[in-house]
């Protein structure tokens, strides 16, 4: 049985899904993430379409994305779940200087993957209830 001060902490846990290619970057990533959100959980997709499936299945408060991954990539993704007419905020993290902005492929904020530790807590604490 759950008391009334952990029922609460279970309740407002916020999920977020990463979408990586890169093992060592997404360990890297989870790690600054659960040392600033205690509140978090983290669920990992490799690639877009592993990511289009486990979004079909679950909802998250927040999803942060890769650009370039091997099968389907951050583009397609965003794509899809944009057509489903999920409205997730999803942040997208890359190496590439991009022409077309962000926002108008369908993601909700930018964070260049050099900047990371710096900015990317940033952007989440926009999106997480902390």
């Amino acid at each position: 049985m759950i008391d009334g001060s952990r029922r609460k902490e279970v309740l407002m846990r916020n999920e977020i899904l990463l979408v990586d290619d890169d093992t060592i970057f997404v360990n890297k990533l989870r790690r600054l993430l659960q040392n600033r959100f205690k509140n978090c959980d983290f669920i990992e997709a490799k690639n877009g379409k592993e990511a289009l499936c486990t979004t079909n299945n679950h909802r998250f408060d927040l999803i942060i994305c890769d650009y370039e991954m091997p099968v389907m990539d951050g583009r397609e993704f965003i794509s899809g779940i944009r057509k489903w007419g999920l409205q997730t905020p999803v942040i997208l993290l890359t190496t590439l200087y991009l022409a077309q902005s962000y926002s108008q492929m369908g993601f909700t904020s930018f964070v260049h993957k050099s900047d990371t530790e710096v900015l990317l807590p940033k952007e989440v604490r926009k999106f997480i209830a902390v």
